[in-house]
């Protein structure tokens, strides 16, 4: 986050793919929710630590 052409961040899905996988076979845990739309809350907290701290470490790049 602190590199000059670093411009934002996003995750790559809300929901989990389905238990048996999508068209190509993946399943892996890439949503913040599972299959029954429970919160997974290590995810939770890692992306709020970062959302709490994106501004902070950004502008300390830049000094």
């Amino acid at each position: 986050m602190r590199h000059p052409n670093f411009i934002g961040a996003h995750w790559h899905q809300f929901g989990e793919q389905p238990t048996s996988g999508r068209f190509d076979g993946e399943n892996l845990q890439n949503g913040f929710l599972d299959v029954c739309d429970t919160p997974y809350p290590e995810t939770i907290a890692g992306i709020r630590e970062v959302g709490y701290r994106l501004y902070e470490i950004r502008s300390k790049g830049k000094e």
